[in-house]
C-alpha cells in the first residue's frame, strides 16, 4: 500500500511531470512515447498552456489485483476491499493529497439502504400519480369541453394503463439487456415515464375532439393525425 501511494504522489508531483518525456495534457496524456485517455479519471481540472493540466481536485485511480476464483470466495475478496479501504480512509494528507476510497460491496449496501427506504413510500407514490393522472384527465377534460362531450372515468384509466405498460416495459427491456444497475441506466424507464405521459395527456385531448358518432377506428384515425 505505501508503494502505491508513493508512486501516485510521485506521478501527480511537479517535479515528475516536468519531465520532457511525460506529458500530463488533458483529455489524453504522453509517458514515454505512450499516449492514454485519463479524461474519465479526473475531476475539477485546471488546464494552462496547451492543455497542460495545472490543477485537479479529484483523481480517481483503479486498483487492480489478480486472484484465483477457485481458490478465494466472495466473501474474502470483498473483505480485502474493505481492508484496503480502510488504509486509504485511515491515511493521513501528505503531499496535498489526501484519498478516499469506495469498492463494489460499498455501492451495493447504498443500493440496498435507498431500496429499504425508499419502498415504504413506493406504493404511496403509484396512488398519489394514479389519482392525479385519472382526476386531472377527466375533470380538464370536462371543464375544457365546448361541445358537451364528457370523458369517462374508462379513457383516464386506459390512460394509465398505457403508462404503467411504458414503465414496466422499460425495466423489462433493460432486464432482457442484462444491464447492470447504475444510476444513468436507473433513469431510462422514468424517462419513458415522463415521454409517456405527455403522449398521453395530448393523446386523450386530441381524442377529445373528435365525433363520438363515429367508429372508434375513424375516431383514432382523427386523432393521430
Amino acid at each position: 500500500m505505501d508503494k502505491t501511494y508513493q508512486t501516485l504522489a510521485k506521478f501527480l508531483s511537479p517535479r515528475y511531470s516536468s519531465d520532457s518525456a511525460i506529458s500530463l495534457t488533458y483529455p489524453a496524456m504522453s509517458v514515454y512515447g505512450k499516449s492514454s485517455v485519463w479524461a474519465e479519471l479526473l475531476r475539477g481540472v485546471t488546464l494552462g498552456k496547451n492543455n497542460v493540466v495545472v490543477e485537479v481536485r479529484v483523481f480517481i485511480a483503479p486498483l487492480q489485483f489478480q486472484y484465483d476464483r477457485k481458490r478465494i470466495g466472495k466473501q474474502i475478496l470483498d473483505q480485502c476491499m474493505l481492508k484496503m479501504a480502510d488504509y486509504f480512509w485511515n491515511s493521513e494528507s501528505r503531499n496535498n493529497l489526501t484519498f478516499y476510497a469506495s469498492y463494489e460491496q460499498l455501492f451495493i449496501d447504498e443500493l440496498q439502504k435507498t431500496q429499504q427506504y425508499s419502498l415504504p413510500w413506493l406504493s404511496l407514490s403509484v396512488f398519489l400519480v394514479a389519482a392525479f393522472c385519472t382526476l386531472s384527465t377527466v375533470e380538464g377534460c370536462n371543464f375544457l369541453d365546448k361541445k358537451g362531450q364528457h370523458s369517462q372515468i374508462s379513457e383516464a384509466g386506459y390512460g394509465l394503463l398505457t403508462i404503467g405498460m411504458s414503465l414496466v416495459a422499460g425495466f423489462g427491456f433493460l432486464f432482457i439487456c442484462n444491464y447492470s444497475y447504475n444510476f444513468v441506466v436507473s433513469c431510462t424507464p422514468f424517462v419513458a415515464l415522463c415521454v409517456s405521459v405527455d403522449n398521453d395527456f395530448m393523446l386523450l385531448a386530441a381524442w377529445r375532439r373528435t365525433s363520438p358518432h363515429q367508429s372508434v377506428a375513424g375516431r383514432l384515425s382523427e386523432a393521430f393525425t
